[in-house]
């Protein structure tokens, strides 16, 4: 019986590494590692510019009970339209990324 119990659990430790060390092989084969780092940077890049593009709209100014004219709606909307920073283009900020992964 104990000799029974040895050997199974002697058969599932040499398994379990002998899949562990397959399974690296195969992910290294076929890049896997790499595309899921890949995967990982698109997605902070897209939420980045999800982020800015939210973050630039410019929200319409809404009249009040005091009904402003359209000439203060006009002054309102230029002033916010010039707080607005300069827009990094996707491949600035690709670049970036890159950059700062590449440090790491």
């Amino acid at each position: 019986m104990e000799s029974k119990l040895i050997y199974i659990i002697s058969f599932v430790v040499i398994f379990s590494i002998v899949f562990l060390v397959v399974r690296e092989f195969w992910t290294w084969y076929w890049k896997i590692n790499d595309i899921l780092k890949l995967l990982y940077i698109q997605i902070d890049l897209l939420r980045k510019i999800v982020d800015k593009l939210t973050d630039d709209e410019v929200e319409e100014p809404q009249q009040n009970e005091n009904n402003k004219s359209e000439k203060d709606n006009k002054n309102i909307k230029e002033e916010q339209t010039k707080e607005k920073k300069p827009r990094k283009t996707l491949k600035e900020m690709f670049e970036e990324e890159k950059r700062k992964l590449l440090s790491k």
